[in-house]
């Protein structure tokens, strides 16, 4: 009668039998939470379009500055709703800023969070000002006028009707 082998645990590859070969389990193997110090190891930089939402970019760990705000945020309040949670309390915020880099036109995204301080894609280190960029204005405000624009267009959809039929 043989004798059943032991095997060990390897987070990255799964139970690693004695002989050698790798048995993954599905569903058993949680993952630790991802830190705000692996993910500024992890990022790339790749430039996008000024966006008024951020993505989650965790897995890739690939994006502009403002899905690397969002990103960051995300793994400090421990997912989306403790993220739009912290936004609206005030406890963070993502921060349109003019960027040194950028010209005249504020586009960079940075984040102020109240227990850590600023970060942003430029400089992936807390710190107690947004330098090297100035502040200009929070990113609700953009979202907000959106959001009023597209009321406003729904409400007046008659005039605008009424526009554009005259023009032809």
């Amino acid at each position: 009668m043989t004798e059943p082998q032991e095997r060990i645990w390897n987070d990255r590859l799964g139970w690693i039998a004695a002989d050698g070969t790798i048995e993954r389990e599905a569903g058993n193997k949680k993952e630790p939470p991802m830190t705000v110090d692996e993910f500024c190891r992890r990022f790339t930089y790749r430039k996008g379009l000024p966006s008024l939402f951020g993505r989650d970019i965790r897995k890739s760990a690939v994006g502009d500055c403002g899905s690397f705000a969002w990103t960051v945020l995300l793994i400090l309040e421990g997912g989306f709703f403790g993220a739009v949670k912290a936004q609206i309390t005030g406890k963070a915020k993502l921060v349109r800023v003019k960027s040194p880099v950028n010209g005249t036109i504020p586009m960079h995204v940075a984040l102020w969070h109240r227990d850590y301080g600023w970060i942003d894609s430029t400089r992936r280190e807390w710190r107690d000002g947004p330098e090297p960029h100035r502040k200009r204005w929070p990113l609700w405000c953009e979202k907000a006028a959106l959001a009023f624009a597209m009321w406003q267009a729904w409400e007046n959809r008659g005039l605008l009707e009424y526009l554009l039929g005259a023009l032809q």
